[in-house]
């Protein structure tokens, strides 16, 4: 008998968890047991990236409902009940928090068969925004926590007192299959970054090392096109105004094919405060990229030998990063030898083998 199995997301974004999902959900409609749906809260503010991936899940067979049209806390609750009543899902795996308590209330005033869903939730941060919501919401309420990382279970070990047994660790993977390699040029022209305009993404602490590197006298400073929306693009733009960065940084918003930026660019800069299992990082490792990246939770774990050590940075060390890019941007061999290395690596989170995972767990909890 064929198993129905919801993914509940916020909306389609070019977030992390969000793109995950979308190819977990392609590689999971394979098996051939398993009828995949995904269900937002709401419809994306960027309707071409939504029809993109809507057209892209659509040609692999797979179901996408939304609870709403725009925010609307009382109307999705209200559709999210009424979607679980009507659909009878076997299993609902949430990611994010807010799709988790939504959705584990719901289950709590459902009756009758609908009652006996699985509910899953995969965390994808290390950060606990809700702490006592979150111990409660996981304790008593969700079948199964998956965390993508050692350092995620660690975290919610230690801080949240979720038992062991509750928790599966399963690593976020992405599609690993390019027509064509990295090249890497003798100049450095273009370094990239890519991720929300948001406090865990960090990217006041790029423009002020940009900032530190041109009132220094570095030479030859590439310039850097910034990819993502988010709350702070009005201080990001402010900054970079104030401080006349706008030869060197670009705030170039969305875009549909991040994949086409990174193999256009020669140094890829995360300067996050915090990550998960980034979607973004892999992908970056995929291409073949150089990296530059602050040492992190999600970061650290994943660059984690000896030759990522002089790639890796305190995070907010302004001196430090202004030495390591430059050494990057100046040692072609330096960032041939990375660009082999990352994409060997990258080989270990093949969405493939997580789809798997994924699809084991569920199986052991439908009794399959």
């Amino acid at each position: 008998m064929i198993k129905k199995i919801i993914h509940i997301i916020p909306y389609f974004s070019y977030g992390g968890a969000e793109i995950f999902v979308k190819e977990l959900a392609k590689e999971q409609q394979k098996e051939i047991k398993f009828s995949i749906e995904i269900w937002c809260f709401e419809e994306s503010k960027n309707k071409k990236f939504q029809d993109n991936i809507l057209e892209d899940l659509k040609e692999k067979g797979i179901i996408v409902r939304f609870l709403t049209k725009e925010k609307n806390r009382i109307r999705r609750f209200i559709n999210l009940y009424r979607f679980i009543k009507k659909y009878r899902p076997d299993i609902i795996n949430t990611h994010l928090l807010h799709t988790t308590v939504y959705t584990a209330l719901a289950k709590v005033l459902i009756r009758g068969k609908s009652s006996k869903i699985l509910l899953f939730e995969t965390i994808h941060n290390t950060k606990i925004e809700k702490p006592l919501i979150q111990r409660i919401i996981t304790n008593y309420l969700i079948d199964r926590t998956i965390v993508i990382s050692e350092k995620v279970r660690e975290i919610f070990l230690e801080e949240l007192k979720i038992k062991n047994n509750k928790m599966i660790l399963i690593e976020n993977g992405i599609n690993i299959n390019f027509n064509f390699n990295f090249q890497i040029r003798d100049k450095v022209k273009r370094i990239i970054s890519i991720g929300r305009l948001s406090e865990q993404k960090n990217h006041i602490f790029l423009l002020k090392s940009y900032k530190y590197m041109i009132e220094k006298g570095y030479k030859d400073i590439p310039i850097v096109d910034i990819y993502g929306e988010g709350d702070l693009k009005n201080t990001l733009e402010e900054f970079i105004k104030r401080n006349k960065l706008e030869n060197f940084i670009k705030l170039k918003g969305l875009t549909n094919n991040p994949l086409k930026e990174l193999f256009k660019s020669d140094i890829y800069v995360m300067p996050s405060n915090y990550e998960g299992l980034s979607i973004a990082l892999l992908e970056a490792l995929a291409v073949g990229i150089p990296i530059l990246a602050t040492k992190v939770n999600g970061i650290k774990d994943i660059l984690n030998e000896n030759i990522f050590e002089d790639i890796l940075i305190e995070n907010g060390d302004i001196v430090e990063f202004a030495n390591k890019f430059m050494e990057l941007v100046n040692n072609k061999d330096k960032r041939k030898k990375l660009s082999l290395y990352e994409v060997e690596k990258s080989k270990n989170y093949s969405i493939e083998k997580t789809a798997i995972k994924y699809n084991d767990a569920y199986k052991i909890f439908i009794g399959e």
